[in-house]
């Protein structure tokens, strides 16, 4: 498993995942015990690749679905001649990951351009 994914299992950058780790992967994921113990190592990293896609496939979806919320919003506000928000704009891009987090200051205001679309219009 690469480094970024063993990141985001819940280890450091530099560390590699044990078998012990891998096997608790494994198993949280629905591979049974006996075929992960007759599974080579080559096979074995396959597997937890495809498992990880698989998984970041999902989360995707549910990322995107919340943009689409999001974009609904947003669009409902909308002003003739106004920017039509999409869902993936609402959502990072993928391998964007290591972005920085937004500061307090680049909330407030991005707070400040939403509150006309805090109520909802009823025209």
């Amino acid at each position: 498993m690469d480094r970024e994914r063993a990141s985001r299992a819940g280890k450091t950058s530099g560390e590699e995942l044990t078998p012990e780790d891998e096997w608790a992967y494994c198993i949280a994921a629905g591979v049974p015990d006996d075929l992960y113990w007759q599974l080579t190592p080559p096979e074995l990293r396959a597997l937890l690749n495809a498992l990880q896609e698989r998984e970041d496939g999902r989360a995707r979806q549910l990322a995107l679905a919340a943009g689409l919320v999001a974009a609904e919003i947003r669009n409902s506000q909308r002003r003739r001649g106004g920017r039509f928000w999409r869902p993936e704009d609402f959502v990072r891009a993928r391998g964007d990951a290591g972005s920085r987090a937004p500061t307090a200051e680049e909330i407030a205001r991005l707070e400040h351009r939403m509150a006309p679309t805090r109520s909802i219009r009823r025209d």
